[in-house]
């Protein structure tokens, strides 16, 4: 049987469970999921700014985060300009909070205009996981990417990406990859071992492929 692990969670109904307490995901940020809407929902032509969040795991570094980060957005850079699409990823200056901080001064007000990259460790993942009611079976979830009300009529303004160092291995960058494409807006697809597949099996790709290209260009190929 291969080993299976949830890759990212927002709105859509849940796939089949394909192993015991794993928590369903709820989809990901796609067209179909914001009924009311004439296009999808999309990041404005242009940079998106990219920063690292001080790591909240003992067992990743922010040096390693950074690293991983880097290698992500050259990975969907080099995506993009192959597609021919005016859209790239820039990373800022790493940041001196944590995600959790960051989070705090959203709801104080201060909304993100960039994304906003960390690691929790398996414990404190879990507990946000929580906190966001999608606790059962947290453990087993690689990262989430929610949508935090960054969202401005049919435009991104924002994003958090949350990594589980627990599943931060061999296969760190499919893991983030996948939670970045979520943040391009693209959902999941049902074909096995690609980047944008809903579980994490031993054979996902690690970089974005032809099925993650079909989702870019339904996008934002006007």
């Amino acid at each position: 049987m291969k080993k299976a692990f949830l890759l990212g969670l927002s709105l859509s109904t849940a796939c089949e469970v394909k192993s015991v307490d794993v928590l369903h995901d709820n989809g990901a940020w796609s067209c179909e999921e914001f009924p009311g809407f004439d296009e999808c929902i999309r990041w404005e032509n242009g940079v998106i700014p990219v920063h690292v969040a001080r790591s909240e795991s003992p067992t990743f570094s922010d040096i390693e985060l950074e690293s991983l980060v880097e290698t992500s957005v050259s990975n969907w850079n080099e995506r993009l300009a192959e597609l021919d699409l005016d859209l790239r990823f820039s990373i800022s200056e790493p940041s001196s909070e944590t995600c959790s901080e960051m989070v705090e001064n959203d709801v104080q007000g201060e909304e993100t205009k960039e994304v906003s990259v960390c690691v929790m460790d398996d414990g404190r993942f879990l507990g946000y996981m929580n906190k966001l009611k999608y606790g059962k079976g947290a453990g087993t979830v690689a990262g989430h990417t929610p949508m935090i009300g960054n969202i401005i009529g049919d435009r991104y303004t924002g994003a958090y990406v949350f990594l589980n160092s627990k599943h931060l291995g061999s296969q760190a960058l499919a893991v983030i990859n996948h939670e970045m494409g979520h943040v391009l807006g693209l959902g999941h697809n049902t074909t096995e071992g690609s980047l944008m597949g809903e579980y994490l099996l031993e054979n996902t790709s690690s970089v974005p492929t032809k099925w993650e290209d079909q989702g870019l260009l339904g996008i934002y190929r006007d």
